[in-house]
């Protein structure tokens, strides 16, 4: 197995010599070899390594159970080890998704906060999870990009373990004397996956044949193809996509491999939430060249001068800025903010400030002169302290996608010196808690208009 992930860490490229990795560990057996086989490579690679654990409270002591045993696990490598305890079931309903996908969405948010800027995130999916997901992509109704399986690599987010069987990493931790944990919730056929991996699994084995590598034979010829295509469409873009959109003539004449994918990509860029009927519906209007879509409350699809072309219905917000004052301040319309000072007794608690913790509060002391609650000026900055470079909030809207509208929502705290918070964004650096803090800002929570 080790020749295997060498091999697959070779082919993508996955690891440059001098890298800094973040790896997320549950305890389990596939976290537990992936993290254990990256030290084997720490040395070679001059790697930088540290490790997360989200604690998702939903299996009460068997989940400080877990979380007890990477800790002595990551001490016993020696690696730094981050850990994020989080309410995945009331998060869920907020969220409005499943927990299963809370939780997923909850642990790549924490390993992009803990990964150095350049750095890189692996996560420990193996061939066994790339079958599965092939399975449920086509079981809910996909495209060719739905049975590609899971990407060996997706931007800074790494996978050596994608070419590895989940019996060839259980044979691995038995060879090196690993011991792991495992998750009683895997046996419980309550979760999709779960069900695909104990019951389908299984009786396709049945039929004969090496599943799990022939899947992963066909996952790896259809992503060449699915690259291809994607080239081929944005190269349709190049030269059919205009400041007005897509020209409607050109979508008509194209093959609708290629026009489905570049009405996608249109959306996807537009920030817009979309479905296989969207994009159907999109098509039909540039095929009769008219037509509206309304994609969600203010998204928009419209043929228009001869172009497909997507647009946002945006609402006006009024400027405002009130001095801080702890306790409720109302905004506008409905906006408000939560802000309260924390007294900290034991400054040894700050000693590894939590980064989610940077996201929702500063440290008061390093205010300097008077603050205020407001919205975005044109000309306002921000050095935020995950990030370690000073950038325009404005660049930051526009990495986001939000919306004119959204971005007039988004409330900031600014002293004299400039802005020091940014909703959804954190402090700047410059206000940052550390060591020495003795009294936090807290920012609990905004609230958003819903009219």
């Amino acid at each position: 197995m080790n020749h295997n992930v060498r091999e697959t860490i070779r082919r993508y490229r996955m690891l440059e010599y001098g890298d800094s990795v973040v790896i997320g560990i549950s305890g389990g057996a596939d976290s537990v070899t992936l993290l254990h086989l990256l030290c084997t490579l720490r040395e070679e690679y001059a790697l930088s390594l540290r490790a997360c654990h989200v604690n998702h409270g939903l299996r009460g002591e068997e989940s400080l159970r877990d979380q007890r045993f990477v800790e002595n696990f990551c001490a016993s490598l020696e690696v730094p080890l981050d850990v994020l305890e989080a309410d995945v079931g009331r998060m869920a309903k907020e969220r409005r998704v499943s927990e299963e996908e809370c939780g997923r969405q909850i642990r790549y948010e924490f390993f992009e906060r803990c990964c150095e800027a350049g750095g890189r995130i692996a996560t420990a999916h193996t061939l066994d999870d790339s079958l599965e997901t092939v399975l449920f992509n086509l079981s809910r109704g996909t495209g060719l990009a739905g049975l590609c399986g899971i990407q060996p690599m997706r931007e800074n987010i790494i996978r050596p373990l994608i070419g590895c069987t989940r019996a060839e990493i259980e044979e691995y931790c038995a060879r090196n004397g690993l011991s792991y944990v495992t998750d009683s919730t895997n046996l419980c056929t309550d979760y999709s996956r779960n069900r695909i991996r104990l019951t389908v699994v299984p009786q396709l084995e049945r039929l004969g044949g090496n599943l799990r590598q022939n899947a992963g034979r066909m996952t790896e010829l259809l992503r060449q193809d699915e690259d291809y295509l994607q080239r081929q469409t944005r190269n349709f873009l190049k030269r059919h996509q205009t400041g007005r959109g897509i020209e409607i003539a050109a979508l008509r004449d194209e093959h609708p491999a290629i026009a489905s994918r570049a009405v996608r990509m249109l959306l996807i860029e537009s920030g817009f939430p979309y479905d296989r009927q969207h994009i159907e519906m999109a098509l039909r209007m540039a095929s009769e060249g008219h037509g509206t879509l309304q994609v969600s409350a203010d998204c928009y699809l419209e043929v228009k001068d001869g172009c497909l072309r997507a647009w946002k219905k945006e609402r006006a917000v009024n400027y405002f800025e009130k001095p801080l004052n702890f306790g409720k301040t109302v905004l506008q319309d409905g906006i408000a903010v939560h802000i309260k000072l924390v007294e900290v007794p034991h400054r040894e608690n700050l000693k590894n400030i939590h980064t989610n913790m940077l996201r929702s509060c500063l440290d008061y002391d390093k205010i300097i002169g008077k603050v205020v609650v407001r919205q975005r000026l044109d000309g306002d900055k921000i050095r935020l302290w995950d990030r370690k470079m000073t950038k325009s909030l404005k660049k930051l809207f526009q990495e986001k996608k939000l919306s004119a509208s959204e971005r007039a929502e988004r409330i900031l705290l600014a002293d004299e010196q400039g802005v020091i918070w940014l909703e959804g964004f954190g402090c700047d650096e410059r206000a940052a808690p550390d060591e020495g803090t003795s009294r936090l800002l807290v920012i609990e929570r905004c609230e958003k208009r819903t009219s």
